[in-house]
């Protein structure tokens, strides 16, 4: 006998929403834990410290984490500042959001020179894919975020010692 499934207003009482997530390949259907409605940024776009990370299929620009701003929320959604130092050397920070369940990434702010941060109004959910500067969050899912089952995150302290751990031991700093 098959066990009783909780209907849809049964799931959404207990937390979770029903979503309909792309993935590079195809559609899905999931119920995933309801997003929490408001994102803390990190007190700063310019932290003290960057560990640089390992990106698939893109060599020209650097990529770093800001490890004190990983965090993973109660809705499961993993948060982390992203630093992409382009090969002419200009600094993009972004603060966003991955939801591996999914396999998606969101954009909630991106940094200023001055330290501040410039929340977007309306960020949406985008599929991870390994197609150009999105080749860093394919990266960060893959190698670093994602548990293997790519449907659960690693704990924030486990993420920053993976993104360590691929700098052979080294630590590096990205300092602008």
């Amino acid at each position: 006998m098959k066990p009783r499934e909780d209907t849809p207003e049964e799931r959404a009482q207990q937390g979770y929403v029903r979503t309909n997530e792309v993935d590079e390949r195809f559609s899905i259907t999931k119920d995933v834990p309801r997003e929490n409605p408001h994102v803390d940024l990190p007190a700063t776009s310019l932290p003290d410290e960057w560990l640089s990370f390992k990106v698939r299929n893109l060599g020209v620009h650097r990529f770093a984490i800001a490890p004190n701003s990983v965090t993973q929320g109660s809705d499961g959604i993993v948060r982390y500042t992203l630093l992409v130092r382009t090969a002419g050397g200009v600094d993009n920070i972004t603060h966003e959001g991955m939801r591996c369940a999914t396999k998606t990434w969101k954009l909630y702010a991106i940094g200023r020179d001055n330290g501040e941060w410039s929340r977007l109004p309306d960020p949406v959910w985008r599929p991870i894919t390994l197609a150009s500067l999105n080749a860093a969050r394919f990266s960060l899912s893959k190698d670093y975020i994602c548990v293997g089952d790519g449907v659960r995150s690693y704990d924030a302290k486990t993420i920053s010692a993976r993104i360590r751990a691929s700098n052979e031991g080294r630590l590096y700093l990205m300092v602008r």
